[in-house]
């Protein structure tokens, strides 16, 4: 576990990040999972489709309804990464021996804020079911950089 990511957070944040990591039944969480174990290859990332997307975040607890995501500009994901927002992708392959999918994908990214250019970028990550199943994901500062994640995958 990344303590000194976890310890920075408020009380509430601080339990939702947890359960979150609990959830994937892994030792650690992603931002404490060394370099050298995450591969830039397009090619392991498990296949993302819009339902997927759409399932995880309107039958999710949180803030995005259906009216919210109806309203989210399709290109914006795509825009972003062309405009360089959106760093490369990386994907770690985690084994979860108590998943009944066995095996999920972790990715995680960096996206800078659109609106801040001098504001580091914000570090991201999704976990994926290898059907595409969207299990959960983490943007610390802006929930909108996880959709765009997501959607670009």
């Amino acid at each position: 576990m990344d303590v000194e990511y976890v310890n920075r957070l408020k009380d509430a944040e601080k339990h939702s990040y947890l359960a979150k990591v609990r959830s994937l039944e892994i030792d650690s969480c992603p931002y404490s999972i060394g370099k050298t174990e995450w591969v830039d290859d397009m090619k392991m990332w498990p296949p993302v489709t819009f339902p997927d997307v759409y399932s995880y975040l309107v039958d999710t607890p949180g803030d995005f309804t259906r009216e919210k995501l109806k309203a989210f500009k399709s290109l914006d994901a795509y825009n972003f990464v062309i405009s360089g927002w959106v760093k490369p992708l990386l994907v770690l392959k985690r084994d979860s021996a108590n998943r009944s999918s066995d095996v999920f994908s972790i990715i995680r990214g960096e996206v800078r804020p659109s609106q801040r250019v001098n504001e580091k970028p914000h570090k991201v990550w999704v976990a994926v079911q290898t059907n595409g199943t969207v299990v959960t994901g983490h943007a610390p500062a802006w929930q909108g950089m996880l959709i765009t994640v997501v959607f670009v995958m």
